[in-house]
């Protein structure tokens, strides 16, 4: 029942009609019987300041941040959790006291949907992309002590920055091209592959994987960060090679849920989440 003590959560992107977070969350928040809301914002990036200004004016309990403002948001911000100032991108913000702290649950959540396979984190890792999706894995893989984390993107710079701020956690990493013959060889050594582009995302869900699935062992692990639609080209070439594959709908799961506990102090109801994502599939 919405009335004088009703608190308001966000999403804030560009755009933002695809998402299926508010479902998700405002499942979660009815189960739990909070006088809250979750509802979608799409902010074009000469907004974004003034967005969260208005969020802050308005009494948002907290918002969450999708493509393409998670790297940009962070001058805005009065604080950004550790984990999420390595990963150079920040998902959550929670407002206290008119205050606001950025989180990243990306990478939290994407390990947690490698546990939900019974999938250990550990040995070559390769992941592709250089957006804020590919940092939050691959620091996340890195914190986890993995070997090494291969980062392969068409821009060889933004791969490096990457690659550089694992190695600063300790952590071996390196910088391919998508077109450079380093490439073959890290496929063929990688335990775990993760594309984090939008490569294969409706409305393109036919467009071709963004690397050739014939170089991987099939014993890997494939994982593809889409989840619109949930079986992508990747998966279906991966698993016809024989890999283990996992759609992107785990790790929206989990890092929807580790909002909710950050927004609500309260253990998120991981079962009805996942069941609203379901139902908007």
């Amino acid at each position: 029942m919405i009335n004088a003590a009703f608190k308001p959560i966000g999403l804030i992107g560009h755009p933002v009609s695809h998402s299926l977070s508010p479902l998700m969350h405002n499942s979660a928040l009815k189960a739990c019987d909070l006088n809250m809301c979750y509802m979608a914002f799409d902010v074009p990036p000469q907004h974004l300041h003034a967005s969260v200004q208005g969020m802050i004016a308005l009494g948002f309990v907290g918002f969450n941040v999708t493509i393409p403002h998670k790297e940009n948001i962070l001058p805005f911000l009065d604080e950004v959790d550790l984990g999420a100032r390595a990963m150079g991108a920040v998902n959550t913000v929670v407002i206290r006291d008119g205050k606001t702290k950025g989180y990243n649950t990306d990478g939290g959540g994407f390990l947690a949907s490698l546990r939900d396979r019974g999938i250990e984190a550990r040995g070559e890792i390769l992941v592709f992309g250089a957006g804020g999706a590919a940092r939050a894995v691959a620091v996340a893989m890195a914190l986890e002590g993995v070997q090494r984390v291969t980062i392969a993107n068409r821009s060889l710079e933004n791969a490096r920055e990457i690659s550089r701020i694992v190695e600063d956690l300790g952590v071996k990493s390196h910088a391919v091209s998508l077109e450079g013959g380093d490439l073959k060889e890290k496929l063929k050594m990688a335990n775990i592959v993760v594309n984090a582009t939008p490569v294969g995302m409706s409305p393109r869900e036919n467009a071709p994987p963004v690397f050739d699935t014939a170089y991987l062992k099939t014993s890997a692990v494939v994982c593809d960060l889409v989840y619109r639609p949930r079986d992508t080209t990747l998966l279906r070439a991966a698993r016809s090679r024989g890999c283990t594959t996992i759609g992107g709908l785990g790790m929206l799961l989990y890092q929807g849920a580790q909002a909710f506990e950050l927004f609500t102090d309260l253990k998120p109801p991981i079962e009805i989440m996942r069941e609203a994502l379901a139902v908007g599939l």
